[in-house]
């Protein structure tokens, strides 16, 4: 299959102060950056997880089965659909799992998606593929497990002066599985209450409040309501520093992605 290249990372754009940026100047909301399969692409594999790349991070509320739409003449197929903030990507299936008809000429739309100021975009994508014969094979899903994250707790997160001793800073303590458990799994993020406190009527995070530390919900996850993961991806919507702070270094590229799909794995401290 004919693939486009992924959306990059986030752009690493830092925000020391407490609170958070205003709208971009002008109101420009969201824009789609590319699409895998590309547009006008041929043959593309029938079991198909479709990937947009858009240019910033999305409000999760924006985020559903009427902003991204696959159609072929009249039908529309029901998708499931996610935005992966680490890879700044819309990710896509056929609910089911039943892969698309042979030989079709499918549209893809997407419209009323919102960055996390709220803005929307300002005017609707579309683009169109036409499958092969061949069903080829779905992605595997992310099966990341605590093992692969620990030593990057351990190493860049867990130092006593940090998120591990007596006193961890926030109340965030990633030295053990047991302390991840009681402070970060499910956790409102406390920073958050205070953006939120100093924003007044403006909320981040396109009006969610409480954003977890990490997500998890009955063993599925959600990395675009991890606050962690907005954290060391220094978004520009944190309260404070992103981390680990700069004179460290922070994450690499390959480190973020892992702790990405460890939350939408379920986030397993097995």
């Amino acid at each position: 299959m004919a693939r486009a290249l992924h959306a990059p990372a986030l752009l690493l754009a830092f925000c020391a102060c407490d609170m958070p940026p205003p709208p971009p100047e002008g109101g420009g909301g969201p824009i789609v950056i590319g699409m895998d399969p590309p547009d006008g692409a041929e043959g593309v594999d029938r079991l198909l997880e479709l990937r947009i790349g858009v240019d910033r991070p999305l409000s999760a509320l924006s985020v559903s089965r009427s902003s991204v739409r696959l159609l072929s003449g009249p039908e529309r197929r029901l998708l499931s659909i996610r935005f992966d903030p680490a890879r700044s990507e819309l990710i896509a299936r056929d609910f089911h799992g039943h892969p698309l008809a042979p030989g079709v000429l499918y549209r893809v739309e997407v419209e009323g998606i919102r960055d996390l100021d709220g803005v929307p975009m300002a005017a609707p994508f579309r683009a169109s593929f036409t499958t092969g014969s061949e069903e080829g094979t779905l992605p595997a899903a992310p099966d990341v497990g605590f093992g692969q994250v620990a030593p990057i707790f351990a190493e860049r997160c867990a130092s006593s002066s940090c998120h591990g001793g007596s006193r961890p800073a926030l109340g965030l303590d990633l030295s053990s599985p047991e302390a991840i458990r009681a402070t970060a799994l499910g956790v409102p993020a406390s920073q958050i209450a205070v953006a939120e406190d100093l924003a007044g009527a403006e909320r981040p995070w396109g009006g969610i409040s409480g954003l977890a530390i990490v997500d998890q919900t009955a063993g599925a996850g959600r990395p675009e309501l991890s606050y962690l993961l907005y954290k060391v991806l220094g978004d520009p919507h944190i309260v404070g520093d992103p981390m680990p702070p700069l004179e460290e270094g922070g994450l690499s590229r390959a480190q973020i992605l892992l702790l990405s799909d460890w939350i939408f794995a379920g986030a397993s401290l097995r």
